[in-house]
């Protein structure tokens, strides 16, 4: 048993009522997340009546990773029962195989499992897709883009008068930045009213601005002679127009008028009071003429944005796609519209527990509290658990609203249920937390009827080490490289506590605000020789050097594809400048009535007008492009590959760039994915093309190569994506720096509207309501920042390291994280203030246009020449296949995995009876099977199947096992269910058993059951086992696809078979988990070799064996 504090304890105990707990940092929350479900089932066990199982617990978190590791941490519980309780051990032997069905999951995650369990009550194509963030975003752009250009091209009256007011560009960025509160803003009601209720304010006003016109043109003699003195004079003397002016101030001439004679007005001691007075009223009627404007305005967004809505969905119907607050909305209409879905799903729950609940949304609040009762307002029912931490919200960004949290926990406190505090600090040593206490109980402050109040943190660890605070000094002379000398110093900091405390680099970390600032902090790094890793929040497919080489290899399949290929131009390989792509979309929207395409028009003679230099610089461009589409003709993709970084010279263009080290790794990285996918799948350019949207929209997250490397390095990341995470030694820099302004034209808030700015004399100008959303938007973002900084300090272990810059030369202190610690700080001797001063030399970064020619010197390919290939790639990525062929013959492994050797290719033919070669016959059975899935008939299919792989004559036993196959019973009952064919997969599978590497693969077919579970089955050609087992290989890769099937679809994989084709039998596999620790026991085997020699030959297999005209060891 493990040992808790008493509230731990209490939370853990509690089930009898509503419970909410405010887990502090570090205070050991997924701990009690994990005991509670575990004790929910004790607890069930040793009472009468119906029995609680795992499947009737709904655990929501708040990312797939930590719903993986709550599920992983829930079946060691149960193992160790099983064991350790006798008694009951089919009882929790029983409760292990439900938790495969046990909803562990993102709020997205179960929503999309609610959809796809009722897609005809949703209003939903079942086969909807849900997009990845990336996608969805591209997706909007482009929708969005396409909304606007249509209603100009129609001569929609509201489109029209908007672009002319703000350009039709700028009406689409506001439209895309309005679509996550659409739904709140054309809810919200009468637009217009809170500019009218503002207007209704203006007699009053204008009265009072006359009425001090009046009192400085009496009072201008009691001035002293003075040139504020002639101003009176001229304002006494211009009066009546200026009262007249005061009276119709709504008209933009009269406003001009009254700036010129009260605007400029200098207050002195006699009539102070009086001037401010009157200026104060004349910016409040510059406000009510901009929000007069508004009134013409308003009704033109409103119809925009639900023209823009209802066109979004009608296009995210016609392609079938959902995003994820898609998936929230339609979830919850069901749940409200639907009475008989709501009062299944309420009653299939017996408890529900929400994780991280501080960063959830009114949405997501309203959808827990009908499965809780069936209302969406009151909390019913005695069945929530919800675990947060107020001061750790910090996802406003994302539609986070940390007044959810504090509402559900006085709705829980009113409905007789707990609020439990966890106080104590196992993470953070007593120093750095008596610091935290301190700061934060001043910046958050104590007073409990706030939605966020600080609440002390016990510490469990002691230490003499005291937190540091580094001072940078900066001067006007110094101030643009005040960050760069703060990175300096750091970087020193860092150099001594691994050379003289012996701290390993992985254990340090730099926390930042955003990642506009790591540039600095990661050049101090390599200056000082000092390994280091961004972790940016990006997938590797989604970073910048990757898309241009995606881009590139998208347009050689298709020239037809003009922004890919604006994209390729506009990148490093050939940085031709924006306004030579702008002349050249120009032209091409001239011609588009002759459908040219942007290759068609770089082909053609007459080019739009474009200077010499950038002209020689297109026609360098177009001869290497053209030169490599004849290449992609003719090239297997590997071989393009490698191509394509000789031609465009990758290496030393990458090479010579910022962070070009890093860049390069990840080409070499892609070209080896590239490769592995050739080899399995003998893929085309057209099939890799494919292959990657489909891992895009199954939200595949490949780590960067930087990250994989291996190396100890220190680690630079965002504050965002440290949450949950812990560091020995934290450093928290730029502190000082600064938020940077907005340019949002339109704003919206529930409480005060619709926010616009208008055009006032050629400049936009804020309306009433755009101001008053600035100041709440304002509040809210610095309580936010202060959270962030609260959750960058507590990720510390045993160290914290503050930074920031000051103006030295300035007597007032700027508002920034950075003075105000030092303010509360000032008294504080528990803490090390070292200063420093900022040197006077700069950097600048130019843009990829303005880069030159890179020369390629011998000190630049030197720079390249240690760089190693991608990482020790094959103890980095594994597939199922690579561990049969591994099973196999571990030298044939050797061959194509490490050495990435050429095999021999077998002849694309069938032999005088019929029969093609095992590998090919395997191929082509897959692909008809596949084809077949997606919508093919049976004989079309083959026949494609041949013709995809060039096989020659008549394939006839393969033909018969196909059809003998596709019409017996196995195959017949898969018909019954939705099906997908040829699901890929890149995923960490095994992390739980200490295995990092990431697995890859295809599942031949994933059947969705009616029980919201999945049926995995894939298909064998080779000879069945004649008894028992099939070989290990096999199930090992059986194993491996149930489990990745689980995490891609979020849904509990049943069951998986192994399907042989030679006489319609099958081998099914429940349980996988056995089966994965026996594949990660032969991982830690096969990355325990490094030569040659400890790959052994397994003879029986070199018949078969593609490397035998190579191999020495073949019999």
């Amino acid at each position: 048993m493990f040992d808790f504090t008493k509230a731990q304890q209490e939370a853990i105990d509690t089930l009898d009522r509503n419970v909410s707990v405010s887990a502090g940092a570090g205070s050991g929350k997924t701990r009690v997340l994990v005991e509670r479900f575990v004790n929910i089932l004790r607890q069930s066990l040793r009472q009468s009546g119906k029995q609680v199982n795992a499947a009737d617990i709904l655990a929501i978190t708040f990312t797939r990773k930590a719903a993986g590791e709550m599920k992983e941490r829930v079946r060691r519980r149960l193992t160790e029962l099983e064991q350790e309780d006798a008694l009951h051990a089919s009882f929790w032997r029983q409760q292990l195989e439900l938790l495969e069905q046990a909803r562990i999951n993102t709020i997205h995650g179960f929503c999309n499992s609610l959809l796809k369990e009722n897609p005809v009550e949703a209003g939903l194509d079942p086969a909807f897709q849900v997009a990845e963030e990336v996608e969805m975003d591209e997706f909007l752009l482009r929708t969005v883009q396409q909304f606007v250009k249509q209603g100009l091209r129609r001569g929609d009256s509201d489109i029209l008068r908007l672009a002319d007011e703000y350009t039709a560009a700028d009406v689409v960025k506001q439209l895309l930045l309005a679509i996550p509160k659409m739904d709140a803003i054309l809810n919200f009601g009468d637009l217009l009213q809170p500019y009218q209720a503002k207007l209704n304010e203006k007699n009053v006003l204008q009265g009072q601005l006359q009425e001090l016109l009046q009192e400085l043109a009496e009072d201008r003699m009691k001035v002293k002679a003075s040139a504020h003195r002639q101003k009176l004079e001229l304002l006494r003397e211009h009066l009546p127009e200026l009262l007249k002016a005061a009276a119709d101030s709504v008209k933009s001439e009269n406003m001009t008028l009254l700036d010129s004679y009260v605007g400029t007005l200098a207050a002195t001691s006699s009539d102070k009071a009086v001037v401010k007075a009157a200026k104060e009223i004349l910016q409040q009627l510059h406000l009510l003429a901009a929000d007069a404007a508004a009134l013409e305005l308003i009704p033109c967004w409103q119809q925009a944005l639900v023209a823009c809505s209802a066109y979004l969905r009608e296009q995210q119907e016609l392609n079938n796609m959902l995003g994820f607050d898609d998936l929230e909305s339609r979830a919850l209409e069901l749940l409200k519209n639907n009475r008989q879905v709501c009062s299944k799903n309420s009653s299939r729950y017996q408890y529900i527990m929400v994780d991280e609940f501080q960063d959830t949304n009114e949405r997501q609040r309203e959808l827990v509290y009908l499965l809780c009762g069936g209302d969406k307002d009151r909390l019913l029912g005695h069945k929530l658990f919800v675990v947060g931490d107020a001061k750790q919200s910090i996802y406003r960004f994302r539609g986070a609203d940390v007044s959810v949290f504090a509402r559900v926990r006085r709705d829980i406190a009113a409905a007789g249920g707990s609020n439990i505090v966890l106080d104590d600090n196992f993470r953070t040593v007593d120093k750095v937390l008596d610091l935290c206490n301190l700061a934060f109980a001043a910046l958050l402050g104590e007073d409990r009827q706030q939605d966020v109040y600080f609440e002390a943190l016990n510490a469990n660890r002691a230490t003499d080490i005291l937190p540091e605070m580094l001072a940078i000094a900066y001067d006007k002379e110094s101030k643009a490289c005040r960050r760069e000398a703060e990175a300096a110093v750091i970087a020193e900091r860092i150099l001594q506590l691994h050379t003289e405390k012996q701290i390993a680099y992985e254990d340090m970390v730099i926390l930042l605000g955003a990642l506009t600032a790591a540039k600095s902090f990661a050049s101090a790094l390599q200056q000082a020789g000092i390994p280091y890793t961004i972790v940016d929040g990006k997938g590797f497919y989604e970073r910048r050097e990757i898309i241009d080489l995606i881009n590139l290899l998208i347009f050689l399949e298709d020239s037809s594809r003009s922004l890919e290929l604006a994209g390729v131009l506009r990148s490093p390989y050939f940085a031709v400048d924006d306004e030579s792509l702008t002349a050249l979309f120009l032209e091409l929207n001239r011609q588009e009535e002759q459908t040219v395409t942007l290759w068609q028009l770089l082909q053609q003679d007459a080019w739009p007008l474009i200077d010499y230099q950038k002209r020689c610089r297109l026609l360098n461009a177009v001869g290497r492009l053209r030169l490599l589409r004849q290449y992609a003709e003719t090239m297997p993709l590997p071989e393009l590959l490698h191509t394509i970084v000789d031609v465009l010279q990758l290496e030393p263009l990458l090479a010579a760039q910022e962070f070009g080290l890093e860049k390069l790794a990840n080409i070499k990285k892609l070209i080896a994915l590239a490769e592995s996918y050739t080899i399995e799948k003998y893929g085309t350019l057209a099939d890799y093309l494919l292959r990657l949207q489909q891992l895009r929209q199954a939200g595949a997250r490949e780590a960067a190569a930087a990250d994989m490397t291996g190396c100890a390095s220190v680690t630079i990341m965002t504050i965002h994506k440290s949450k949950g995470l812990e560091f020995p030694v934290v450093f928290v820099p730029a502190l000082d720096a600064r938020s940077k302004g907005d340019t949002d034209m339109l704003r919206f808030n529930a409480d005060a509207g619709l926010g616009i700015k208008v055009d006032m004399g050629g400049e936009l100008q804020d309306t009433s309501v755009m101001l008053a959303i600035k100041d709440i938007e304002k509040q809210l973002d610095s309580a936010e920042k202060q959270r962030q900084l609260y959750v960058a300090m507590t990720r510390a272990q045993d160290r914290l390291i503050l930074s920031g810059a000051y103006d030295s030369s300035s007597k007032s202190r700027s508002e920034n994280w950075f003075s105000s610690l030092r303010n509360i700080l000032q008294d504080y001797d528990q803490f090390l203030l070292k200063e420093y001063e900022a040197g006077k030399k700069g950097t600048a970064v130019k843009s990829a246009a303005d880069l030159e020619q890179v020369l390629v010197t011998d000190e630049l390919l030197q720079r390249i020449k240690p760089l190693p290939e991608y990482g020790l790639e094959w103890q980095r990525s594994l597939s199922a296949t690579a561990l049969q062929t591994y099973l196999d013959c571990p030298r044939c492994y050797y061959y194509q995995y490490i050495l990435q050797m050429p095999g021999y290719e077998a002849v694309n033919a069938a032999d005088a009876s019929g029969y093609l070669p095992a590998a090919l016959q395997g191929t082509v059975i897959h692909k008809a099977l596949e084809l077949l899935t997606n919508g093919y008939e049976q004989e079309p299919a083959f026949r494609s199947a041949l013709q995809a792989y060039k096989v020659q004559g008549s394939a006839a036993r393969t033909y018969d096992m196909y059809m003998q196959y596709i019409n017996g019973p196995l195959y017949q009952r898969l018909q019954e269910a939705e099906r997908k064919a040829e699901i890929s997969f890149e995923l960490p599978l095994l992390q739980e058993y200490g295995i990092t590497a990431v697995f890859s693969g295809y599942i031949d077919c994933t059947v969705f059951n009616s029980d919201g579970t999945l049926t995995i089955v894939d298909y064998k050609t080779g000879v069945p086992p004649a008894a028992g087992e099939p070989a290990p290989g096999y199930i090992y890769q059986l194993a491996l696809y149930q489990k990745a099937a689980s995490e891609l679809w979020q849904r509990p994989a049943a069951l998986a078979e192994l399907h042989f084709l030679q006489n319609n039998s099958c081998w099914q596999l429940q349980d996988c988990s056995d089966r994965l620790q026996e594949v990660a026991e032969l991982c830690r085997d096969i990355f325990s070799k490094r030569r040659e020699s400890e790959f052994t030959v397994k003879t029986e297999y070199c018949k078969n064996c593609p490397f035998a005209y190579f191999c020495a060891g073949k019999e």
